[in-house]
């Protein structure tokens, strides 16, 4: 069965430690903008493109089916790709939603320790703890 599985080049869920120049640009960043990601996200549509397709052959293939019939094999082979989808990627899905949970997580200690942290010595011991 499929998984969702982050990048292993992914430091930041591995706790590596930012350089001192990452460090100086991070903080500036914040600084500046305090609402900033740090951590770039993975959007759901692009890790699960499929269900994108599947939902877009519903959403089309109503209207199509009723303007003539046609069309209706499109709304249904639509509703049995999503079945399926959940059915061989429900592992998947929530396997996201917990790593998506746990980068929001970590992206949010990382900024707590580079808003106070007045240097980068500094967030070097603050970042043992973390």
């Amino acid at each position: 069965m499929a998984q969702y599985r982050y990048n292993i080049k992914d430091y930041w869920l591995r706790n590596e430690k930012l350089t001192e120049e990452e460090f100086n640009f991070y903080k500036k960043l914040l600084n500046s903008n305090p609402n900033v990601d740090i951590i770039p996200k993975k959007s759901f549509w692009r890790e699960f493109p499929i269900l994108l397709y599947t939902i877009g052959a519903i959403i089309i293939g109503f209207p199509l089916a009723l303007i003539n019939e046609a069309f209706s094999f499109i709304p249904g082979i639509g509703i049995a790709a999503l079945i399926f989808f959940f059915i061989f990627n429900i592992e998947s899905v929530t396997n996201y939603f917990s790593f998506v949970k746990k980068r929001n997580e970590k992206e949010e200690q990382l900024k707590s320790i580079l808003k106070y942290s007045n240097d980068f010595l500094e967030y070097k011991l603050k970042f043992k703890e973390f």
